[in-house]
């Protein structure tokens, strides 16, 4: 499908722009509450979206197309008619590509608010309102990227996206420890254009 990439990176924004809004409620509260656990009131809007998520699956049917091209061979069967050599091998790239996207993930849009209260100095409001504008920026790239990836390969963006993760990963921390905007803004920028071409790339 020509393109298959862009319109599926709108579906996972969609799922980013709940993150942000999660992540924008829970710095604004942390702006006005003193108290150490006011971080954890907007996860208690997370009940609303688990009922949503429970009468979707459960009353909306499968569209007629997905129907027609689901696979008829059990899970079994699937996993026979591939050789020993070529599952490993599979697996073993599913499983590192995903590894990679998460730790790039949870490092630069998660672990970033410890990182910056801890060595940029910064106040847990102050890093969570970057970590916020982080998700912003993801959200955003993510339908670019899928425009790209839809025009360039979606195996050449991903190539590209694994050599960029492992040159910027060290220089990326390095801006991130300035607490300077200008340098936080670069930072953010460049991480979140990798991860969404990861992303994208991988679907």
């Amino acid at each position: 499908w020509k393109r298959g990439a862009f319109v599926a990176s709108w579906i996972t924004s969609a799922g980013v722009m709940g993150w942000f809004m999660g992540s924008a409620l829970t710095s604004l509260v942390s702006q006005f509450s003193h108290s150490p656990n006011s971080w954890r009131i907007p996860f208690l809007l997370g009940f609303l979206v688990a009922f949503m998520g429970y009468y979707i699956r459960r009353s909306i049917p499968e569209s007629p197309e997905y129907q027609e091209s689901s696979p008829r061979q059990t899970l079994k069967e699937l996993i026979t008619d591939i050789t020993p050599k070529v599952f490993a091998r599979k697996i073993f790239a599913i499983a590192s590509i995903a590894g990679l996207n998460g730790s790039l993930f949870y490092s630069l849009l998660i672990f970033s608010n410890t990182y910056l209260t801890t060595v940029s100095h910064m106040s847990l409001s102050q890093a969570m309102s970057w970590s916020t504008f982080g998700i912003a920026l993801y959200m955003i790239f993510l339908p670019l990227m899928g425009y790209l990836s839809d025009r360039l390969g979606s195996l050449k963006l991903l190539k590209w996206s694994i050599y960029a993760s492992f040159l910027v990963a060290i220089p990326l921390y390095q801006l991130l420890s300035t607490g300077e905007s200008a340098c936080m803004i670069i930072a953010e920028i460049v991480a979140t254009l990798v991860m969404a071409c990861m992303m994208v790339s991988s679907v």
